[in-house]
């Protein structure tokens, strides 16, 4: 099933690359189409809240994205090739995700399904830490006060609206909304759980000013090195970018060399997307 998605998802890309001479580069969806996968299109109301939580579905070849805030641009310009959408912040709590979601949904769509996800269900063999070096562990703590509120999980499913036309974005998503520290949730999530991501975002992290107690875009800091040494695979897309130009920058880890276009950020930058090299 993840060959079949990958072959896809770079065939699109491939579609694009042929038009991007006119195109200036920019990442356009109107020729990409995604298979809707039977686990998803099965969904209904009733199902999201009283079945057990797909947790390998959701989680095998989605797209992660750490340090998120409430960034849909990955949904609005990657959701004709990604189904799944992990989404980790720390400072950002239940009550912010449930009044964005009430007050400022996605565009022409709606919820079909929300429900809580417990630990046990997220990690059924344990919350696994990633190893940090001396200086990182010391690092770890430094943005504590930062932190907004209580760890949570929610998981809800999109439908697009009857009224929106097939080119507006997939028929449906999942979206995983953790409260957590990105890199150790990767470790956790995927690593102890035997699965990969298929795609990697770090866009705007906010090592800076943003309270991000470790830099996401360095290739040697622990994202990277739990990220890239999961025995069960490495993404095959790389997303990065934020305010600024990015344009004409490499992707910031390395093995990401396939420039296959970028989508603009916000009015103030854009976000680059490489394919590893194989």
């Amino acid at each position: 099933m993840r060959r079949l998605w990958f072959r896809r998802l770079r065939e699109s890309f491939l579609e694009y690359r042929v038009a991007k001479k006119t195109k200036s580069g920019q990442l356009t969806l109107s020729d990409a189409s995604l298979f809707l996968p039977e686990w998803l299109a099965c969904l209904d109301e009733k199902t999201i809240v009283d079945e057990p939580f797909p947790l390998r579905e959701i989680l095998a070849g989605s797209l992660y994205y750490p340090a998120c805030g409430n960034d849909g641009g990955p949904v609005k310009y990657l959701g004709r090739w990604f189904h799944s959408f992990v989404y980790v912040d720390y400072r950002y709590g239940r009550e912010n995700f449930i009044n964005e979601l009430e007050t400022r949904p996605f565009s022409k769509y709606q919820v079909l399904g929300r429900r809580g996800v417990s630990l046990c269900e997220l990690v059924p063999n344990g919350w696994s830490q990633p190893r940090l070096t001396e200086t990182e562990a010391e690092q770890a703590t430094q943005y504590a006060d930062r932190r907004s509120g209580e760890p949570f999980c929610e998981w809800v499913v999109m439908e697009r609206n009857a009224s929106a036309p097939e080119n507006h974005g997939p028929a449906r998503f999942s979206l995983l909304y953790l409260n957590a520290d990105g890199a150790a949730a990767y470790e956790a999530l995927y690593t102890g759980n035997a699965l990969c991501a298929g795609a990697i975002a770090v866009i705007q992290p906010g090592h800076g000013f943003g309270f991000n107690w470790t830099d996401f875009t360095d290739p040697q800091a622990v994202l990277a090195r739990v990220v890239m040494g999961n025995p069960a695979g490495v993404p095959d897309v790389f997303v990065s970018g934020g305010m600024g130009s990015h344009k004409n920058l490499p992707a910031p880890w390395p093995g990401y060399s396939n420039h296959l276009g970028w989508y603009p950020y916000g009015g103030i930058g854009n976000v680059g997307v490489w394919e590893r090299a194989k």
